[in-house]
């Protein structure tokens, strides 16, 4: 008797799903008449290049924020009928079920960023001062919001542990991006004061101790098309963690150890080097500290637990006592996340601790400024 052979599967059950649920030609082909409508009108015959090239980045900027909406309506939608629970039983992968809700979730998003992206793409085209850096930038482009999408799906899908600490919202996002940025400036501040302590102003312009002070079009290129391969691996992960509930902290730890390689021209020089990596361990340590909380077990350990530790060595071979004074901010935010959980409030702690910290850092620096004024 002759072993019966199964017929592949080469449909995606899930993409057909999400395509049905998801996408109104009607809807795309009025977005794209509105789009048409604000890029032709112009009062004035000139200057269509800085025309197209503002109204396309602007475009991409709002598909961003539509990408965001749409992924978690869909999520939303399908968590209320319990979708999630009927895909575990189906013989797609992770990866077929992450790259479809990616593409044909925010199927509206990634058409105002294909309108924007041409747009851009046509006015460079149209200019007389379009160097190959800039061309290089905007081909690259599309890499770039694909791991954004990734990260979006990853952040927007449904949490299994913790509900009570990080739900994915918009106003969590919002919050720890801005506590970020303030990072980022005081780092960039303190780096600036050791350059300046050991270079005239001559000299530290031409040192190039910044990470992205001598970034081009094709340094930009390759960190997007390797910042689009750590996405994928994150969000398959993430969607494995979800649908098959499979361990994958390994993964987040090794991604997040390899993420200094998204600077991959400054490693050369050893003092950059570094800068890089306290840079980037410090922005996934408060990323990890917000998200995976503070508890560590011979089961769970989060992200923050190696790279805290790997920033704080690298801000230490900076040989400046003002850059390790910066972790100072990391470790005060990782004690207020400690007590709003512990406290066990009737909201979200996370939030409470996002806005707590913000707090502090605001009433820090008023009352800094008024110090200094008074003296």
């Amino acid at each position: 008797m002759s072993e019966i052979k199964l017929p592949k599967i080469h449909v995606n059950a899930e993409f057909q799903r999400l395509w049905w649920t998801n996408v109104r030609w009607g809807l795309i082909a009025g977005v794209v008449l509105i789009f048409m409508l604000f890029l032709f009108a112009k009062p004035e015959w000139r200057g269509w290049s800085g025309h197209f090239k503002e109204t396309g980045a602007m475009a991409m900027m709002l598909s961003a924020l539509a990408g965001y909406i749409l992924l978690e309506r869909s999520l939303k939608q399908d968590v209320s009928v319990n979708a999630f629970d009927q895909l575990r039983m189906s013989a797609l992968s992770a990866w077929q079920m992450a790259w479809s809700r990616m593409i044909v979730a925010p199927m509206m998003a990634w058409v105002v960023f294909g309108l924007g992206w041409t747009a851009t793409l046509v006015g460079e085209k149209i200019s007389n001062s379009t160097t190959w850096n800039e061309v290089i930038f905007l081909l690259a482009l599309p890499f770039f919001g694909w791991g954004v999408a990734c990260v979006v799906l990853t952040n927007a899908l449904p949490v299994q542990q913790n509900k009570q600490r990080w739900n994915g919202s918009l106003v969590q996002i919002i919050l720890l991006y801005i506590i970020c940025m303030i990072w980022m400036d005081d780092f960039r501040n303190a780096v600036r004061d050791i350059k300046m302590n050991v270079a005239s102003d001559e000299e530290f312009n031409d040192v190039g101790f910044y990470i992205f002070h001598e970034m081009t079009g094709f340094h930009i290129a390759i960190m997007f098309v390797i910042f689009a391969a750590i996405a994928s691996v994150f969000v398959w992960a993430r969607m494995a963690n979800v649908l098959h509930l499979k361990n994958v902290d390994k993964i987040y730890a090794v991604l997040a150890v390899c993420a200094p390689v998204l600077a991959w021209w400054s490693l050369a020089n050893m003092q950059t080097a570094a800068a890089a990596a306290t840079l980037i361990y410090g922005g996934l340590t408060l990323a990890s500290v917000a998200m995976q909380g503070m508890e560590i077990n011979r089961f769970r350990l989060p992200v923050w637990a190696l790279t805290a530790p790997l920033g704080i060595l690298a801000a230490i071979m900076l040989q400046s006592f003002d850059v390790v004074l910066i972790w100072c901010q990391i470790a005060a935010f990782m004690v207020i996340v400690r007590v709003c959980t512990y406290l066990r409030l009737g909201v979200n702690s996370v939030t409470v601790a996002l806005a707590t910290y913000l707090l502090v850092l605001f009433l820090w620096a008023a009352s800094t400024s008024n110090y200094m004024g008074y003296y």
